[in-house]
């Protein structure tokens, strides 16, 4: 169910320039903060939640399809996995 107007993920994250992208296109860059121009872990810690926000998306959507369907509890492992990636960890 994609009714969105954003890039489909997966969205990835090229750690040299922290821009997050999917099928070749640049969907968005994050800068750091400091004016080197050197990756900040802020930076870093933002490309990771940009590049998530597709699963976290999907996600919330799953989760709330089930509770509206009376299907039982949203499924808390994906949502885990979701938020793992947001924080930079491995799905």
């Amino acid at each position: 169910m994609n009714d969105t107007n954003w890039t489909p993920g997966p969205w990835l994250i090229r750690t040299t320039a922290q821009t997050v992208g999917t099928k070749g296109k640049l969907t968005a860059a994050v800068y750091p903060c400091d004016a080197t121009g050197d990756n900040t872990p802020e930076g870093e810690a933002n490309a990771h939640l940009i590049a998530a926000a597709p699963d976290l998306y999907a996600w919330l959507e799953r989760c709330l399809a089930m509770v509206d369907d009376g299907v039982g509890p949203p499924d808390w492992d994906g949502i885990r996995v979701a938020l793992s990636k947001a924080r930079g960890g491995t799905p």
